[in-house]
């Protein structure tokens, strides 16, 4: 079931998300599905530590790829974040007469994540094999994030438009990006640039 629904993600995204909401999993279910997804990217986040450690001196020079060493602490910012993505899809899709439960998009969210490890694990054999190709699978895991995340949006709310999803997203992502700088700057995670004397 899994293969086939990796198929049709990739082939028909809008039917496959129909086919996740179908199933109307609880949410306490879909709390499990959401953690085991979660912990599966800690797992390959060990896994590219071991395989790709980063140099002492690049991690000076950008702390915030110290969370690379961390998977516990990445994880948990990685769950946060795509939890407040999903309560994000179901919130702002009501306000603009949409009609999806956070139970729905957190599904969604978590089978998006699972789609995208996938990816990611492709492109690391890829890495070991054939290094340009890895590239490339990287870019289009960048596109499949956007794809998904548009869709999945659309057809939990009802949305027939995908253009306007899209732009909801873009706007969504870019405030949301501004706020985690914010917090990792307030960390010291993330350089501040310094006014000149």
């Amino acid at each position: 079931m899994i293969a086939a629904l990796l198929r049709q993600t990739l082939t028909e995204p809008r039917a496959a998300a129909r086919r996740l909401l179908a199933l109307d999993l609880p949410l306490g279910t879909v709390w499990i599905v959401f953690a085991l997804v979660m912990v599966l990217g800690m797992i390959l986040g060990l896994a590219m530590q071991l395989i790709f450690p980063v140099p002492r001196e690049i991690l000076d020079q950008a702390p915030l790829l110290r969370l690379q060493s961390q998977p516990l602490l990445a994880g948990s910012i990685q769950a946060g974040f795509l939890s407040a993505v999903a309560w994000v899809m179901a919130a702002l899709g009501r306000r603009f007469g949409g009609g999806a439960r956070f139970d729905q998009t957190l599904l969604l969210v978590a089978w998006m994540e699972f789609v995208l490890l996938v990816v990611q694990v492709i492109q690391i054999l890829a890495t070991l094999i054939v290094p340009p190709v890895a590239t490339l699978i990287g870019f289009a895991g960048f596109g499949l994030f956007f794809l998904l995340l548009t869709t999945f949006t659309a057809e939990a709310n009802g949305f027939r438009s995908l253009a306007a999803v899209f732009m909801g997203v873009l706007v969504s992502l870019v405030l949301a990006a501004t706020l985690a700088a914010v917090f990792f700057a307030f960390l010291g995670w993330v350089p501040v640039p310094q006014s000149g004397a």
